[in-house]
């Protein structure tokens, strides 16, 4: 489980201190998808690079707690690559097919050397990627580049996958293989899976749990159901409207 325990964040413009997120406390068990949403700068993304360890919070502590007595370094998860950020940057070089780029992230990950083919094959299948071992990226579509993305970040075999849906580089009529793919591999590894989106019908339709934000604050969380149903703050009612 992510614990999030009063998290702050500030930028300093000159004399001028810019809050990010205020006070954001929330709690994310294993295997669950969580949507969080909000309009832009709401707080989302800043939560999203901290969550992946790309920028650090002003105060407040974030926890992975294993049960209720244990709990673990989140910096070593980080480092573990065990928190995993899809939807950024390209983890994959160019001038190296997939199949090469593959096989240096494994040789970088410790992997011996004669099981590295054999766990190449079984990470393109997880993709549907099977017949694209020896492409370079600039012959992938915009889609199955995403698919060589999440090939690169799942050979760490991650707890938590964080999905930045608003830079999802392929069309809006294949988004929904995408969200699709990453269910299946969900279900099948256990993944914690969190979109940071404007997209209210994603979250609808791939979430469990959902946390509205707006001007730094996190202002409504739940369960999906329970959020449609019987929204408290305005925003949300605003976000439900809006995607009906």
């Amino acid at each position: 489980m992510i614990k999030i325990t009063s998290l702050y964040k500030k930028y300093q413009l000159e004399t001028i201190e810019i809050p990010a997120l205020e006070d954001v406390s929330l709690q994310i068990s294993k295997g669950e998808t969580w949507g969080i949403i909000g309009p832009s700068q709401s707080g989302k993304s800043t939560l999203c690079r901290i969550l992946g360890g790309k920028e650090q919070p002003t105060s407040g502590v974030i926890d992975w707690v294993e049960n209720t007595e244990q709990k673990k370094d989140y910096s070593q998860l980080l480092r573990e690559k065990k928190i995993a950020t899809l939807f950024q940057d390209f983890p994959i070089l160019w001038s190296k097919t997939l199949e090469q780029n593959l096989s240096l992230l494994f040789e970088i990950h410790g992997i011996k050397k004669q099981s590295i083919p054999r766990k190449i094959q079984t990470v393109l299948k997880w993709v549907e990627l099977q017949g694209k071992a020896h492409c370079y990226l600039p012959q992938l579509s915009g889609e199955e580049r995403q698919r060589a993305a999440l090939a690169c970040v799942l050979i760490h075999r991650p707890h938590v996958l964080l999905c930045d849906e608003t830079r999802l580089r392929v069309e809006p009529t294949r988004k929904k293989y995408i969200l699709e793919l990453i269910r299946s591999l969900q279900q099948k590894q256990n993944l914690t899976v969190i979109y940071f989106t404007y997209d209210m019908t994603l979250v609808r339709t791939y979430c469990s749990h959902v946390a509205v934000f707006q001007h730094a604050h996190l202002i409504e969380k739940g369960e999906v159901q329970e959020v449609l149903c019987h929204p408290k703050a305005d925003l949300t009612k605003v976000l439900l409207q809006n995607n009906t």
